[in-house]
């Protein structure tokens, strides 16, 4: 059994194709968020700044369950697209939902430019109790995420 789960959210397919080649190299667990309204990414992307203002008033979207059992864990990388500068809803929404207390955490972002965003300050505020790494950024082209994966292949193998 593995010690490491990865769980991400992918709204175009960028954030699935780096955490398909995450899997390809290290050996883990996988975990898809997804939502009971598939059409809210869209709808919330078309208004710009709207995933901001929906993160600030705490209006965040509903999960299909089951959500994963993170008890097992030591280790979880958590990938999602940035929005609005910031994790993707989804991710938000998950986050107050599962106890990732004393985990060791290694974020992964895709977005359009903006890196990784404000999206490690706001893990390392909202999970006080959890180790949240420095992570990367795959940009909008998932084949530059390889050396990256890599380092975070070494990363674990030495935890």
């Amino acid at each position: 059994m593995t010690n490491t789960i990865l769980i991400f959210y992918s709204n175009t397919g960028n954030t699935a194709r780096v955490a398909e080649q995450i899997a390809s190299v290290i050996p883990l667990d996988v975990y898809e968020v997804t939502l009971n309204d598939p059409t809210l990414p869209d709808k919330m992307l078309q208004r710009p700044g709207s995933s901001a203002t929906a993160r600030n008033n705490h209006e965040l979207p509903s999960l299909k369950a089951p959500l994963p059992d993170v008890s097992q864990y030591n280790n979880v990388i958590l990938g999602y697209p940035i929005w609005s500068n910031g994790v993707a809803l989804p991710i938000v929404s998950l986050l107050e939902q599962i106890d990732l207390t004393e985990k060791e955490i290694y974020p992964f972002s895709t977005s359009g430019g903006s890196g990784l965003g404000n999206s490690i300050n706001y893990l390392r505020d909202v999970l006080p109790n959890s180790n949240v790494h420095n992570g990367f950024t795959a940009g909008r082209w998932s084949g530059s995420a390889l050396p990256a994966i890599k380092k975070l292949a070494n990363q674990l193998s030495a935890v």
